[in-house]
């Protein structure tokens, strides 16, 4: 078997993992064109949320992916950036949950 070389990225690696699990990439191809559909939610709206989960996820191949899609569709910089920085204030939001927590158990006199 011939493995193709998988170290580049972007459309590459989408060929590369085409290549290697076609079936796989069939389901994964079907499900996203499925979920990025226009429904109640418009492509770019999905786009942008796509977008901030992206950033929450730290996946940066995902971040440039979706802008692409998002400067293809018309969205702007501010709605971009805004999406951007709802999922930054998500990833942060991770951290505070078992900051409080830990908080919490460890300092009983501060419960207030």
């Amino acid at each position: 078997m011939n493995i193709p070389d998988c170290t580049h990225s972007g459309e590459q690696l989408e060929i590369c993992f085409e290549k290697l699990m076609p079936e796989t990439a069939d389901i994964f191809q079907k499900l996203a064109q499925h979920t990025f559909r226009e429904g109640a939610l418009s492509f770019k709206t999905k786009e942008l949320i796509a977008l901030g989960i992206a950033v929450t996820s730290r996946c940066e191949d995902c971040m440039n992916y979706h802008l692409e899609k998002l400067k293809a569709c018309g969205a702007t910089q501010a709605e971009i950036t805004e999406a951007m920085e709802v999922g930054f204030e998500m990833g942060v939001g991770l951290l505070l949950s078992p900051l409080r927590r830990t908080l919490w158990r460890h300092f009983p006199d501060n419960k207030g």
